[in-house]
């Protein structure tokens, strides 16, 4: 029997919606049934965004989210559900070099995960953190099409870059009632790169 993930009657948040990763998430939230709002500090941009989950036949609303503004994000808090799903990546937990300040930043944010699920569970809100590997971007698209960036795909054990496609399940699943269990976890979708030797 083929197991389906819905979101319906859900909310979601999502923050860096106005591209990338962060707005490929909202229209993957919405599609499941979710309820979707995208937030970051180019309003207009997630306002594109929204519009092609409208579009689509989803339901989605855009906000001016910055998070160095405290009003901003207590306003953008009033759209939140019961799980949180930060964005990590493999990079928080092994690294690189001349990224310090990335992989520290994705260190920090691992144990800021583990701690919100500690203290907030008897709130009945899941905090989990998504840590995908190497997804190529418009960042970093260039870099892999090197030398040097076939040689780090090629220590992957899958030999490929993860696709934002490869994130859609562990996302819903941290999302939704099918992982209502998981609380404090860190769930790496890396191509088993954080297995391979060193």
């Amino acid at each position: 029997m083929a197991y389906s993930i819905s979101l319906a009657g859900k909310r979601a948040l999502i923050t860096g919606a106005s591209g990338g990763l962060g707005a490929h998430f909202a229209a993957v939230l919405a599609e499941a049934g979710a309820s979707v709002a995208l937030g970051a500090r180019r309003q207009t941009d997630c306002e594109r965004e929204a519009g092609k989950i409208l579009a689509a036949g989803g339901t989605a609303i855009a906000l001016s989210l910055d998070v160095t503004d405290r009003a901003s994000v207590a306003s953008a808090l009033d759209q939140m559900g019961e799980a949180l799903v930060n964005i990590a990546s493999i990079l928080g937990f092994r690294v690189a070099g001349g990224v310090a300040p990335y992989a520290t930043a994705k260190a920090g944010l691992v144990q800021l995960t583990k701690s919100m699920a500690l203290e907030w569970a008897r709130r009945g809100i899941r905090v989990n953190a998504l840590c995908p590997g190497y997804v190529a971007t418009d960042i970093n698209r260039d870099f892999f099409a090197t030398e040097a960036g076939q040689k780090l795909i090629a220590r992957v054990p899958q030999r490929r870059l993860m696709t934002p496609a490869d994130l859609d399940g562990p996302l819903l699943l941290l999302a939704s009632d099918a992982g209502a269990g998981m609380t404090g976890a860190a769930l790496a979708v890396d191509g088993g790169h954080l297995v391979s030797t060193l």
